[in-house]
């Protein structure tokens, strides 16, 4: 549990939870044949970036300290 709450207060969490969100509202929209509001695409597109962006700096930053 301590592991949680270390990741928690990483925002490590917290942001997935952002992007799991996000995606499902997506996904949601599209299954049930609702429009999909431009403005959803672009938060999605945004959130998934940094996402992603965050894990990939955080990578390259583990790998230069490792060396």
């Amino acid at each position: 549990m301590g592991a949680f709450w270390e990741m928690f207060n990483k925002s490590t969490i917290m942001s997935g939870f952002i992007v799991v969100l996000c995606i499902g509202s997506l996904c949601y929209l599209a299954v049930t044949g609702q429009a999909i509001p431009q403005i959803l695409v672009d938060l999605n597109l945004i959130v998934v970036s940094f996402f992603f962006g965050a894990k990939s700096a955080t990578t390259e930053f583990q790998v230069r300290a490792n060396k």
